[in-house]
């Protein structure tokens, strides 16, 4: 850890990555935000679950970081599925009723799967750990839109850690956000997801778009994203990264530490709306069960997730987004 951390350090200070910006800096539109919430994407799906339901998300881009980027890729599928149960309907209402329908079927087919691969996994306590690859590589196929790939570069952005090499060998922050084809951007998903002897026991994935070996885009295992973070609160930039909404307490800001070095620096456009879609938004998530894994906690997860993005939707926070008709 403490060698990550410094040489992450070394190549900051010896502007060895550069300015990395954003290259979609003034943004107009609407963006949800999935960091990288580690075992709580259970939680992330469940909120994606409710937006499909009830809001038309195709107008919006997508950041997804680690375990957002699999919610994201399950966002975009679950909206062709949608779209294709809308189509068959003339009236708008029954349109919006009938795409709603359709995303809550394939949100309870995509949990029966999650809930049948896992439950060799979660047999006893942390057997999770260099297991849960198994997992990512069944499940995200099955998510992945059916759609041309090559279009979803324009709204969606996959954040990762790029083994940089030379002088000073560190994982910097690095974005995918061009697709040549569907196993591409399945690449890009399990690069982002890949979090060594959590998910994996080998650190890294090397994706042939950014010709070099790539990790999960949250480091939990390189400190260096709390000075980070420190200067974005110095600087403000922090309301980008790691605005007050996304967190209520004192122990969830660890999510938004996590994040906050992609985000800033590859990954988000400093104007625009964005929607942090986040077990950590209004404070709501206990951290105390960070590690909990079992058949019954991804079931709870999902649901907490729905009911958190209702509760959300119930306080306006869902607004700029808009909705199916008839929900």
């Amino acid at each position: 850890m403490l060698l990550l951390t410094s040489l992450e350090a070394m190549r900051e200070l010896l502007r060895l990555n550069g300015r990395n910006e954003h290259p979609d800096a003034e943004e107009s539109g609407v963006t949800l935000v999935l960091p990288g919430t580690c075992s709580y994407i259970f939680w992330q799906l469940g909120m994606i679950q409710y937006l499909c339901e009830h809001f038309d998300t195709r107008s919006a881009k997508l950041a997804g970081v680690s375990s957002g980027a699999v919610s994201a890729v399950m966002l975009l599928h679950m909206e062709e599925i949608a779209q294709k149960a809308a189509a068959a309907e003339k009236d708008s209402e029954n349109a919006g009723l009938a795409a709603a329908a359709a995303a809550r079927q394939r949100a309870q087919e995509v949990f029966e799967i999650i809930e049948g691969k896992t439950a060799e996994l979660m047999r006893t306590p942390l057997s999770f750990f260099g297991r849960l690859g198994q997992l990512m590589e069944d499940l995200a196929p099955r998510v992945l839109p059916e759609g041309d790939a090559i279009a979803l570069g324009s709204r969606l952005q996959i954040g990762v850690r790029r083994l940089a090499t030379g002088v000073v060998p560190a994982l910097v922050p690095d974005v995918v956000g061009s697709f040549t084809s569907r196993d591409e951007l399945l690449d890009g998903v399990l690069a982002s997801c890949n979090v060594w002897l959590v998910v994996r026991l080998h650190p890294c994935r090397f994706l042939p778009s950014l010709s070099a070996f790539c990790s999960d885009g949250v480091n939990p295992y390189s400190l260096y994203c709390f000075w980070d973070y420190l200067c974005q609160r110095l600087t403000g930039q922090a309301e980008i990264s790691a605005p007050h909404e996304m967190h209520g307490g004192i122990l969830d800001r660890i999510y938004a530490i996590w994040n906050c070095t992609l985000a800033v620096k590859v990954l988000l456009p400093s104007s625009g709306k964005r929607l942090w879609v986040s077990p950590t938004v209004g404070g709501r998530l206990n951290v105390m069960y960070l590690l909990r894994f079992s058949g019954w906690f991804i079931g709870e997860q999902w649901q907490q997730g729905y009911a958190h993005a209702r509760d959300l939707d119930a306080r306006g926070y869902w607004q700029a987004l808009p909705r199916r008709p008839g929900m």
